[in-house]
């Protein structure tokens, strides 16, 4: 059986977004072709959430900035919270290092640590 990654289409990465986002692709790979699942490339297999979700994420988390502002709370983690969660982001089973991005949530983590209305989904922080 001809192994994926020596075909062309991974070799020229081709397939990167589908294979990183879709499992029943992954499957469909695995059982053509001789492939442990394991990206070349280094990339995670860790797919986000559905957009609609990730949408509905993102307006609350603007409303709880606006809440926050409109109640002259603090918007902006301190420096040391900041780099705390970066540690905990980094350390985590959810979060797509070469996206920079929890698959949970489906947020930027880089942005999210920022705001101190911010919360981790799987509970880190």
């Amino acid at each position: 059986m001809k192994k994926f990654t020596d075909s062309q289409h991974c070799l020229s990465k081709m397939h990167c977004q589908a294979c990183r986002n879709d499992p029943a692709f992954r499957n469909m790979l695995r059982g053509t072709y001789e492939w442990d699942g394991d990206c070349p490339y280094g990339h995670t297999t860790l797919s986000l959430p559905p957009v609609s979700e990730q949408l509905v994420n993102a307006a609350k988390a603007v409303v709880r900035v606006a809440v926050a502002t409109a109640e002259q709370k603090p918007v902006f983690a301190e420096p040391d919270e900041v780099e705390r969660r970066r540690g905990a982001c980094a350390g985590c089973e959810f979060w797509i290092a070469d996206r920079r991005r929890c698959s949970k949530c489906g947020c930027y983590t880089n942005k999210k640590i920022l705001l101190a209305t911010e919360k981790c989904p799987a509970g880190n922080w």
